[in-house]
């Protein structure tokens, strides 16, 4: 997966990157955009002016009657009319072209060389002959689309406006992005790689954990994240005024946190075993002044066979006795472990988890993920 080294900005290039590359963006700057600018919006307008001697145009002369009766001289105020493409659906496809321009330019950088710099090169050019057009240099600049002009643009008897209505929505959708939303989005679209389906489902897991914490538990942007990928230390560090919280990902508790895994020590003690040391998927560590540290294991499992499903369940019983030593005792927390499965894991009615170690979720049960997420944090 891409890494994020420059934080947002680079997430906003790998968001644009994958905007361009839709096959729908490519089918218009390749075959549609030089047919709408040719046939682009032109209106007629008419416009009084006063003139002298020598008349072309419509004498308008209601008008002529009531300036000659106040001057000597012979005078018509006439009609004159031109055109102009200066219109709502011609201005947002303006600001369309614009915006792409600026984010072809930031993401060529991001490129390099290759066949995908060749795409963003012929888009590029697309839009440079478009913006040289009569039709579209007269049309005035704007910043930001009104909804008159997507109204007039979807409205169009050229279907082609409606099409470039909807992908500068789309565009300005990338602009407005959360961070982790947009991760979600190049995740659920399958366009990182390497990745397989439960690599793909642990890093979702994973970023809705991490969104849930930004918008749910109170704590707002991390001050500092990084690549999402095994082996890094912490991928997100959140802090408020009482409260600090990391977010590890497929790293061991004993090695991090310098406990002892008596998983580990046994196997070391005896010849014939050559095991590395089991670790959860997710760890998130909160501490707050004044207050024992809390760590909440999240165990991803993307399988709804229920034999496979039952020994996830003893694996993360095993979590937590090999790791017990992150929780002293007695420890009032829970839970301490979360076991996600993709769907269809509930509490059955009148069950009461308040005093479980171990609880399960659905992935798709965002409700209740952050409920327990929170929980495990007081």
């Amino acid at each position: 997966m891409k890494g994020l080294s420059r934080g947002h900005a680079d997430l906003r290039l790998l968001s644009s990157l994958h905007y361009l590359l839709q096959p729908a963006v490519n089918i218009f700057f390749r075959d549609r955009l030089r047919e709408l600018v040719r046939s682009a919006t032109r209106v007629s307008t008419g416009t009084a002016e006063l003139v002298h001697g020598g008349v072309k145009g419509k004498i308008l002369w209601p008008n002529t009657l009531r300036v000659s009766s106040r001057s000597n001289r012979a005078m018509f105020v006439v009609q004159r009319r031109h055109t102009t493409s200066d219109v709502g659906e011609n201005r947002l496809l303006k600001l369309f072209l614009t915006q792409v321009r600026e984010i072809v330019a930031a993401t060529k950088k991001l490129v390099g060389t290759g066949a995908v710099l060749a795409e963003l090169e012929q888009i590029d050019q697309s839009v440079i002959d478009a913006m040289k057009k009569p039709q579209i240099r007269e049309v005035s600049s704007v910043s930001k689309a009104t909804a008159l002009m997507r109204s007039r643009a979807r409205r169009h008897r050229n279907r082609h406006y409606g099409q470039m209505a909807e992908l500068q929505a789309e565009l300005q959708a990338v602009f407005a992005e959360e961070k982790w939303s947009a991760i979600l989005r190049l995740l659920e679209s399958n366009w990182v790689e390497p990745i397989d389906d439960d690599d793909l489902f642990e890093l979702f897991v994973l970023v809705t954990t991490l969104d849930i914490l930004e918008k749910e538990a109170g704590l707002s942007e991390p001050i500092n994240y990084g690549l999402i990928k095994a082996g890094r230390k912490e991928v997100a560090k959140f802090q408020s005024s009482d409260r600090e919280i990391d977010v590890y990902f497929d790293q061991g508790p004993a090695r991090s946190f310098s406990i002892l895994s008596e998983y580990g020590s046994i196997i070391s003690d005896y010849i014939g075993f050559n095991s590395k040391a089991h670790r959860p998927d997710i760890i998130i560590r909160s501490r707050r002044k004044h207050a024992p540290t809390t760590y909440t294991l999240i165990e991803v499992k993307r399988s709804e066979d229920e034999t496979y499903q039952r020994d996830s369940v003893y694996k993360v019983l095993g979590y937590l006795k090999d790791f017990a030593d992150l929780w002293p005792y007695p420890s009032l927390q829970s839970p301490k472990a979360i076991l996600v499965f993709p769907e269809k894991v509930t509490p059955k009615p009148n069950i009461d988890e308040r005093d479980r170690d171990l609880v399960l979720v659905s992935s798709d049960d965002r409700e209740r993920f952050k409920n327990l997420i929170r929980r495990s944090l007081n």
